[in-house]
């Protein structure tokens, strides 16, 4: 294991299962320690150095349609009031995965809230208090597993933007009502009807009729990862997943997958399990417009 300052400071704070003395996909090299000067939105900050640093992994709930602002939209406008409350006053160390800016040269960055007594994941305590949702990308996906642990609690007992009904998750079968979210983030739920592969890529198609029932589409570089962590995407067929992703129209709605983390697979019981692999994949272009 690798101990590290956040490590140890984890540990007093906590002493509990879910943090101490773990080997942690989530323990990621550490980066400066900076004072937060104030708050944007619901996961961004203006820090002491004036970069912005972009919480990555913790996505903030966005108001449904162009014409509502976030100040105007309760979960938005919530999860922007938890943030303040958590931070002001607050210094945060800093955790960076491969890709440490995004296109706008705001920081990317695991946060964690120093005080006296110990340190407190700042994404964690928002996706498990339901102000955010858990998401990642390619070279940023190691504390994934993690979130979406925390966000499976939040959305069972319905916190925070769980209870909104905007964030509800979808049913693959209801295509048309999909296709209202095109450009939106969302969960999505339904049974593999077909899995096709082609020119590289592999197609799960989640209805009779591709042209227009709910796809996820693995490109080449997404499928390396799926059988790096030991799993044949071909093999999902039949399968009931949970895919996560932004909605595109392309044949029908689709979620683009660019790495594993981006599917949960759904037992009989209802238990899901993240497919997951130590291996990092390389950045897909326009996996997110804001990265």
């Amino acid at each position: 294991m690798r101990i590290t300052t956040r490590t140890i400071l984890l540990n007093v704070a906590f002493g509990l299962a879910m943090f101490a003395g773990r080997t942690s996909a989530c323990s990621l090299p550490e980066g400066p320690a900076r004072a937060v000067v104030s708050v944007i939105d619901g996961d961004t900050l203006i820090l002491d150095d004036h970069s912005k640093l972009r919480l990555i992994g913790a996505l903030r709930p966005a108001p449904p349609t162009a014409s509502t602002t976030e100040a105007d939209w309760p979960p938005a406008a919530n999860a922007k009031t938890a943030l303040e409350r958590f931070t002001a006053g607050q210094s945060l160390l800093l955790e960076q995965d491969q890709r440490k800016t995004d296109r706008y040269g705001q920081q990317l960055a695991q946060a964690f809230l120093v005080t006296e007594t110990g340190s407190v994941w700042l994404q964690g305590r928002l996706v498990e208090e339901g102000f955010a949702r858990a998401y990642s990308f390619p070279d940023n996906r190691g504390c994934a597993a993690e979130l979406m642990a925390l966000e499976a609690g939040a959305r069972a007992a319905k916190r925070g933007l769980w209870a909104n009904a905007a964030y509800a998750l979808r049913n693959a079968d209801l295509t048309r009502e999909l296709l209202r979210y095109v450009g939106s983030y969302q969960l999505v739920e339904g049974t593999v009807a077909s899995a096709v592969a082609s020119k590289g890529k592999v197609y799960l198609d989640f209805g009779a009729d591709w042209k227009v029932d709910f796809t996820a589409a693995l490109d080449p570089a997404a499928r390396k990862q799926f059988e790096a962590a030991g799993l044949d995407p071909m093999s999902l067929k039949g399968q009931r997943l949970r895919i996560r992703g932004w909605i595109e129209s392309v044949a029908g709605p689709q979620i683009r997958v660019t790495h594993p983390e981006q599917i949960e697979i759904i037992a009989d019981d209802g238990a899901a399990a993240v497919i997951s692999s130590p291996a990092k994949g390389e950045a897909t272009a326009d996996a997110d417009p804001n990265q």
